[in-house]
């Protein structure tokens, strides 16, 4: 009886324990979501060895492999391996495991330094960790080349790093055409920060360029973002202070294996690297081209050019058409956009037109030659002919919004041609209490387009106006009628403005003084002599200050020319942004040395 009581007890407590290992299993299940693991990874792919080893001379082989810590994965490889000096056929690069492997497809030079350069492409699988600025260097001779160039890039307008992707190049050529018609000899990566490198070169005498390259052809093409040297840059120990040795860290703990996992900034430290900062731009083509041309009604034809004509010699001949003095040519203010308006009533009802377009443009030898088009104008009256035509109406444009600026002016743009114009016809009125009275306006034809009129007046603060064009005001051409146009707008008080005051020393003059709201240009004051430079009716945020040196005195920031060598002009923003208030006088000091 004894020992059945006590197997009871046994069994009781060997229950008790089941069930409280099965709690404790069952609470450690409802906490899983709640474990804390350790630390993330964030320690980049580390090479444990490679065949053959970095920096080996006498290199035969086809193919190299890279071993690294963990499994890797590669990305942007395209954009981000550069092989320099540059190879006809790209290596083929794939993974195997923690391996990757480059394949060598083209033949490589004798006593030749190869630098491969892998950018940010490596990372880990898992994490994503970046081993940045990886280079593998071998040479087909029996040294390494251990010279180089590094420095920054950065927009010449906007001061800033370019976002699309760039490659620093270096020609042994020094020939101004060089650059034009042959690939170069070294090239280097540019990264998101615009630094770049090229490295592991051979002493001598380079051009230096930095070059988008949209076409990958490794050729400069107009168009395309580039910045250069003014001068060929000697490369040699004797020119370069620093170290002339490159140092390998040898892993002793493996005899087949090398450790050389560097960053940029180290391996500047290791070569004899010359130091460089460039402006980028966009030149201005020389090459002139009709852009487009069309024929939007019966009554004109537009042509646009690319950009203003070279020569004002444009030639207009009428083709399978007789007539004479038919047209009347009416150019935008933009010069590169040119306007046929056809006077011969013949002609107006003729649906296609052929005209020969001659004007000055550059040939590929940058010789000045007389160029013509034979351009095709063809109309095509889509109306229903059985419908009723509206009379036709040569109404203005005018832009006046309702809330208007205290230095505002008004601009109307008639449709046509205009014979003459009737001031009379136009009533600017002033509200006050509540009655409009008439006030006295300044009317001025625009110099270049002859259909643009300004209408400008000393406007009066929290002053509502009234303007009314009658029919007659603007007899274009064609004698087509007007309706009457009334538009109404109020001005802003004076207090809802700032104003700034630059005190500006040192610049090279003349310049163009500009606030930036984002990378839209809100104002623009030219001067041509320092000292104090206001800008008034100012809207109320904060602004960026941007000086151009305008060195042609255009009244525009000019770009580079790579084949002159002349660089872009310069540029300088004011070290912090300008906060204008409402109502609130600012005044700065801006020194320049």
């Amino acid at each position: 009886m004894r020992k059945i009581e006590q197997m009871k007890i046994k069994l009781a407590k060997s229950g008790l324990l089941v069930l409280c290992i099965l709690a404790i299993i069952v609470a450690g299940c409802a906490k899983v979501g709640n474990i804390q693991g350790g630390p993330k990874d964030s320690i980049p792919p580390v090479v444990v060895k490679s065949s053959p080893k970095n920096f080996s001379t006498n290199f035969k082989g086809k193919k190299i492999k890279i071993e690294f810590n963990e499994f890797i994965e590669l990305k942007d490889l395209n954009k981000e391996f550069n092989m320099s000096p540059p190879v006809t056929k790209k290596p083929k690069i794939w993974l195997n495991g923690k391996v990757m492997v480059v394949e060598i497809r083209d033949t490589l030079k004798d006593s030749t330094t190869y630098t491969l350069s892998f950018g940010n492409s490596i990372v880990d699988l898992n994490e994503g960790n970046k081993l940045s600025n990886f280079e593998f260097v071998i040479s087909t001779g029996t040294y390494i080349d251990s010279m180089g160039v590094h420095g920054k890039i950065k927009d010449a307008l906007t001061q800033k790093p370019l976002k699309e992707p760039l490659l620093a190049m270096l020609y042994a050529n020094l020939d101004d055409s060089a650059f034009f018609l042959q690939k170069p000899m070294y090239t280097g990566s540019v990264d998101k920060d615009g630094n770049f490198a090229v490295n592991n070169v051979k002493p001598g005498k380079y051009n230096l360029f930095v070059l988008s390259d949209l076409n990958s052809n490794l050729k400069y093409d107009i168009g395309e973002m580039v910045a250069f040297c003014d001068s060929a840059l000697v490369l040699s120990p004797e020119f370069i202070t620093g170290k002339h040795k490159i140092e390998i860290e040898e892993d002793t703990a493996r005899n087949d294996s090398v450790v050389m996992v560097v960053d940029s900034a180290k391996l500047r430290q290791a070569r004899n690297s010359l130091h460089v900062n460039l402006i980028s731009f966009i030149e201005e083509g020389r090459k002139q081209y009709i852009k487009s041309y069309t024929r939007p009604n019966r009554r004109c034809v537009n042509i646009v050019f690319n950009k203003p004509l070279i020569k004002d010699s444009l030639s207009i001949d009428l083709i399978n058409n007789k007539g004479e003095n038919w047209y009347l040519k009416d150019r935008t203010n933009f010069k590169d956009s040119l306007f046929l308006w056809i006077k011969d009533t013949t002609l107006i009802k003729t649906d296609t037109l052929r005209l020969g377009i001659g004007y000055y443009a550059f040939d590929k030898k940058d010789s000045l030659i007389y160029k013509k088009d034979t351009l095709l104008f063809r109309f095509i009256d889509t109306s229903n002919p059985k419908t009723k035509k509206p009379e036709e109406k040569a109404n203005v444009l005018v832009n006046a919004p309702q809330i208007f600026e205290l230095n505002g002016i008004i601009t109307i743009e008639c449709p046509y041609p205009v014979l003459k114009i009737d001031k009379e016809k136009l009533i600017l009125e002033e509200k006050v209490d509540t009655v409009f009275n008439p006030v006295a306006y300044d009317l001025i034809q625009d110099s270049i387009f002859q259909r643009l009129f300004v209408v400008n007046n000393k406007w009066k603060e929290q002053t509502s106006y009234k303007m009314t064009i009658l029919p007659g005001f603007a007899n274009n051409i064609y004698g087509l009628p007007q309706d009457t146009i009334i538009n109404s707008f109020t001005t802003k008080s004076l207090d809802s403005y700032g104003t700034l005051a630059i005190n500006l020393t040192g610049p090279k003059m003349p310049v163009i003084l500009q606030l930036l709201d984002g990378d839209k240009v809100k104002y623009e004051i030219k001067a041509e002599t320092d000292g104090i430079i206001d800008f008034k009716y100012l809207e109320p945020k904060e602004y960026v200050l941007r000086l151009i040196e305008d060195k042609d005195n255009n009244g525009k920031y000019t770009s580079g020319n790579v084949l002159k060598k002349i660089q872009p002009e310069n540029v300088i923003y004011y070290g912090q942004m300008i906060k204008i208030r409402a109502n609130w006088d600012m005044e700065i000091n801006w020194e320049l040395k």
